[in-house]
């Protein structure tokens, strides 16, 4: 006698379709638990036979199979419902040939309907941004919005040159296994884990990725540098794990340079001798893609409360150079303590050689305060420091509380070639975040009305939410607030499309609600054509409130341009 659960010859059983329908919907474990009635154990159960069944990877490739699933199984029915009623008709009107015909083209319609459903770009590209701390995507600047993924805690959606695929950052806070790096392509599918913890950078040519992961599961540092294709393809080292093997050695921080023929990284070296584990290096390093050739740039001077942190060396990117090996640009601090926190100097690195040169300019470690221009000859840089207060003897007594020094931000342009700058912008504003057009004619920026140094230990004042886009030639010349008619809101990290016509900002309302809006670059009607980015509702406030006036955009959205 057989026993135990009967035998079904479909692919799933009558309650896993059930479980996996409610995937589609976008349902998590505790809300199909409650609508079916089952255990939350159970549940999870359901859902680990069918990823199993299926041999997928996560939930959500298996709720888009499931919508594919039903799309075929429904449609050869509806091309037998329709054709056996109109049969005499069609044969009669239009001969047994035409009923063949339009039974054909039923029939392509229903493999095209099961096919890839590609996520299409509109004439200014695709932009992947989050919602609720899903993925989404869209065409720009319109298009239907298409989500891809389902458990609200996805950050950091960036796009890969090809515009094929996207990685993004996950965090779910009830699954240590799903952290991490992933991938997964605009139409949906392809979705991949690449690494648990830390971060990957797109190649500027080809979809492939640059990462560190650790030596060995006892190794606390990832310091092994990989290169991998998108789809997991092609794996290989490209360099191995450090010599002295300290559990917390590391590299990162990786970039490329734009002809994808360099990668630069932070490198660290545990102290082993260090009763604190502190660093007996710390350095940025360079290595030819290729394997070809490795060099160092920079070794950092390390006083012991550094010894014991690192030094946090931000890069600053590539500039252009006529012996056809770029020059790259870092952020050194300028010694231990609290002072990173006061802005760092801006230092150029000549020829990919140790040479430093320290140019007067401070800066904040935000990656839209440095802006390298089209031809890569100058940079645009917000100067100035963050807090007056972390300036002062660490140890004095009765320290005033922290006050914005925001009132010191302006933009100056720096000239690669020889290290001089010049300041672009008036003293009666405020202005961050500058953005060249891609003819390298002019820039964009935001800016506010200087009002003096706000008190960062009251809530956040109303003085930010007066930030505007403006524009300017590339001399400075011609400053003036864009026209943003219908975007009364706080104006925020403007970027240019590839025409130089248009420019898209993000808005933040009082709600602390955002958006994302165009503009023609001459200015005029803006045009909302993303009504709302937002990481997973707890994370929301304080990454939308950010921090002394900075929020990292970057975290909700991408722009992609063919």
């Amino acid at each position: 006698m057989r026993r135990g659960r009967p035998r079904y010859d479909d692919v799933l059983t009558p309650r896993e379709w059930e479980v996996v329908s409610l995937l589609r919907e976008g349902l998590s474990n505790e809300q199909i638990a409650d609508r079916l009635r089952i255990s939350r154990n159970t549940t999870k159960f359901h859902v680990s036979e069918i990823l199993s069944k299926l041999g997928m990877p996560s939930r959500e490739e298996a709720a888009a199979w499931a919508e594919q699933e039903r799309r075929r199984r429904h449609l050869p029915g509806l091309v037998l419902a329709l054709l056996p009623e109109r049969a005499t008709v069609l044969k009669a009107g239009l001969g047994s040939a035409a009923v063949a015909t339009v039974a054909g083209i039923v029939i392509l319609f229903a493999i095209a309907l099961n096919g890839k459903a590609e996520q299409t770009a509109g004439p200014l590209g695709l932009i992947a941004f989050v919602r609720d701390g899903n993925l989404w995507v869209q065409g720009v600047p319109s298009g239907p919005a298409r989500q891809l993924t389902f458990e609200d805690a996805a950050v950091r959606p960036q796009i890969s040159p090809s515009g094929e695929w996207i990685m993004f950052e996950r965090s779910p806070p009830l699954d240590r296994d799903r952290f991490g790096v992933w991938v997964i392509r605009t139409d949906g599918s392809g979705e991949r884990h690449v690494l648990p913890q830390g971060r990957a950078t797109w190649s500027p040519s080809g979809d492939v990725l640059a990462f560190a992961i650790p030596a060995s599961p006892l190794h606390l540092g990832a310091s092994v540098l990989v290169l991998e294709h998108a789809d997991g393809r092609g794996r290989r080292e490209l360099l191995p794990s450090l010599p002295g093997d300290g559990t917390l050695d590391r590299r990162g921080n990786i970039e490329w340079s734009d002809d994808g023929a360099w990668i630069v990284f932070e490198e660290h070296h545990q102290d082993r001798n260090s009763p604190t584990g502190g660093y007996s290096y710390v350095g940025i390093r360079a290595v030819r893609a290729d394997r070809r050739d490795e060099q160092e740039l920079f070794a950092a001077t390390l006083p012991p409360p550094l010894s014991t942190f690192g030094v946090n060396e931000m890069p600053a990117g590539w500039a252009a150079s006529g012996g056809g090996t770029p020059a790259f640009l870092s952020l050194t601090p300028p010694g231990p303590g609290p002072q990173v926190a006061g802005g760092l100097p801006l230092r150029l690195r000549a020829q990919l050689t140790r040479s430093t040169e320290g140019t007067g300019v401070r800066t904040l470690t935000y990656r839209d305060f440095l802006a390298l221009s089209p031809s890569g000859d100058e940079m645009a840089i917000v100067a100035g420091v963050a807090l007056a207060s972390l300036l002062v003897d660490p140890s004095a007594r009765n320290i005033p509380p922290p006050v914005d020094s925001q009132n010191e931000k302006s933009i100056v342009v720096m000239d690669l070639a020889t290290g001089r700058t010049r300041r672009l912008t008036d003293e009666s504003i405020v202005a961050v975040a500058p953005a060249w057009s891609p003819d390298g004619a002019s820039i964009a920026f935001v800016a506010r009305p200087d009002t003096g140094p706000v008190d960062l230990t009251a809530p956040r004042t109303d003085v930010e939410a007066s930030r505007r886009l403006w524009t300017m030639a590339r001399d400075g010349s011609g400053a003036q607030q864009l026209r943003t008619d219908g975007a009364d809101c706080r104006q925020e990290l403007p970027l240019w499309s590839a025409d130089s016509t248009q420019v898209l900002f993000a808005c933040l309302d009082t709600g602390d609600g955002a958006s994302l809006w165009l503009v023609p670059s001459t200015g005029g009607t803006a045009v909302q054509f993303v009504a709302d980015i937002s990481p997973e509702p707890q994370a929301a406030r304080l990454l939308l409130n950010g921090y002394q006036g900075h929020i990292d955009w970057e975290y909700l959205y991408d722009w992609w341009q063919p």
